[in-house]
């Protein structure tokens, strides 16, 4: 599962004679119970962010102990990332400490600092979480982000890419 959220997809490739032809994309399941994420997530899709928001926060608050509670409250402070209201994202982010989705805090206030374009401070949150975290659950989530962040920053922000290398490679 990745830390992104939204309604698109995206392709990277390395290999610069790839070609696609037109691709249809659908999500669906033969399951007749759906997650309680799905509303506020379609919520989101459609930058209705305040009842997004305030989904996820009731089923943070419903499901304190359970996963379904950490990732709502996760997700509730990526919609306030996207909000630009960074200083209630990393207030939001920091209700994760001590749980057990407490890598999701370093994700998350790493992502809040990726926004306001400082890379230094982003970069220790990822760090710090990559070092606490190794042998925790959702530690593959923090390499995935960590990788994407890596290929993203390469191409606009060589110094911010060099850091995150040299994260990759130390651990």
């Amino acid at each position: 599962q990745t830390s992104l959220l939204g309604s698109q997809v995206g392709i990277l490739s390395r290999d610069a004679n790839l070609e696609i032809s037109p691709l249809k994309l659908s999500i669906g399941s033969q399951n007749v119970m759906i997650s309680c994420l799905s509303l506020p997530d379609a919520l989101l899709s459609y930058k209705d962010y305040d009842k997004a928001l305030a989904e996820y926060r009731k089923i943070a608050i419903s499901f304190p102990g359970r996963a379904e509670g950490r990732e709502a409250r996760y997700r509730a402070g990526t919609t306030l990332v996207q909000k630009a209201a960074y200083d209630e994202a990393l207030e939001e982010f920091g209700k994760l400490h001590g749980t057990a989705g407490a890598p999701l805090e370093y994700l998350g206030k790493s992502i809040v600092y990726q926004a306001l374009g400082e890379w230094e401070e982003e970069a220790k949150c990822l760090e710090l979480a990559v070092r606490k975290y190794v042998k925790h659950p959702l530690f593959p989530r923090l390499v995935e982000h960590v990788v994407f962040r890596l290929h993203e920053s390469s191409s606009h922000h060589r110094m911010a890419a060099y850091h995150l290398a040299l994260l990759a490679l130390r651990h």
